[in-house]
This record gives structure tokens, sequence and C-alpha cells, in this order.
């Protein structure tokens, strides 16, 4: 825990949020060991597991801040993607499978899933808002924010491409998940501007680093072969 920052009991919404990753870990196992089909199941408990990983990472931020800036973040992920779609930056040239469900199919660009920007949020938001409870001079609270939110995505690349198959990279690389060396510079800068966005944070580090090491242990818990 970081020095100076008192403990917090876990809160019920953070409870329901660990639950929903065991939830979608566990049927992953039982459906593809049964190989049952889980139907709508699958995409509903994605769209409740990122909705709570959102609500648990910024509902204290907003309270002390305003949503103006949360939505700011959440404005420039999406333009960033849309961006990335149409030019291959910032992040390299890519496209998704429409496998994300919602998706949305713009002209030229094929299938655009509704929830990407939430998850981009969170994880370039929480990783900004853990990294501020660090330090109390904002430059290198951003840095080290978006280095964690860099090193998330790298993580998660192979069972976003591989396992999900939510998207795949037009141009591969040698990166994880064939993601080109353009990407982990795209997520950084990107993820700095996420920090330089959010500003001043409220100081509490607990809900986005359950937030955060939620996604990763259900990203990396879909990575395991069964």
């Amino acid at each position: 825990m970081p020095a100076g920052i008192p403990a917090a009991r876990i809160t019920r919404s953070q409870t329901v949020y660990c639950g929903l990753i065991v939830f979608c870990l566990v049927g992953r196992g039982v459906t593809q060991g049964w190989k049952l089909n889980a139907g709508p199941i699958a995409p509903i408990a994605s769209f409740a597991t990122l909705a709570m990983g959102c609500w648990i990472a910024f509902s204290c931020y907003v309270s002390s801040q305003g949503p103006a800036r949360v939505l700011a973040v959440l404005g420039l992920g999406a333009a960033c993607e849309v961006l990335g779609l149409a030019t291959g930056l910032p992040f390299g040239r890519y496209q998704y499978t429409g496998r994300w469900w919602p998706s949305l199919t713009i002209s030229g660009l094929g299938p655009f899933p509704l929830l990407l920007p939430f998850a981009w949020l969170l994880i370039a938001g929480s990783a900004y808002l853990l990294a501020s409870t660090f330090f109390r001079d904002r430059f290198p609270a951003v840095v080290l924010g978006a280095l964690i939110a860099t090193a998330t995505d790298l993580v998660m690349e192979p069972a976003m491409t591989g396992t999900l198959g939510y998207w795949r990279w037009l141009e591969r690389g040698a990166l994880p998940g064939g993601a080109p060396l353009l990407n982990p510079m795209g997520w950084f800068v990107t993820s700095l501007l996420a920090g330089l966005l959010l500003g001043k944070s409220d100081g509490t580090w607990k809900g986005p680093a359950i937030a955060l090491a939620g996604q990763l242990a259900l990203i990396l818990g879909f990575q395991i072969p069964l």
C-alpha cells in the first residue's frame, strides 16, 4: 500500500466486481471443459464486469472532481480508436472482428466495439489514479500511469487477439499477440494525455487498483489453455 494512504475496507461494489471476475473465469472453464455454448450469458457478463470495473475505479474521483474529466478521457479513447482504424495511428494498423459485443459497423472502418472506449478508460484512467497515489507532483504520476497502462496492454494482447479474437493486426509485429512496436508507443502517448486530462486525483487508490488488477486477472485467466 502506498505510504501515507490509509487502509480502506473492500466495498460492496468492489466485492461484486471481484465476484464477476470469478464468475467469468469459472464460466469459461465450465463451457470449455464441457463443450457448452454460453449463449448471451458471456457478453452480458463481460458488459457487467467492465461496467462495474469503471464504477469502482472512478466513483470516488467523480464524487470529488465531477464527471467532466472522466467523460473527456472517454471521448479521447473513442477518438484515438477511430483514428487508429482509419489511419493506423497511434497504435498501428488493425481491424476489429465483430466478436466484441455489441459492435457498431462504421462505413469504411468495419466493426467498432461500443465497450471499447470504456475498456480503454478503465485501463488508462485506473493506471493514472493508482500512480498518482505515489507522487505529489503530477508529472511523474502521469508518466508512471502511462507506463502501467502500456504494460497492462502488452500483457493483455495475446488473449485479446488470440483467445477472444476481438481484433487482428493487419501488419503483425514481434510484440505479444503480434502487436507492432507502434502499439506500445501509442498507448504510452495516449495514456499520458489521459493522465493530463484527469488532472488532480482524489488520492483513493483501492478502487483503481482493484479495477486494474481484476482486468489483468480476467485476461490472464483467459490465456490459460483448457
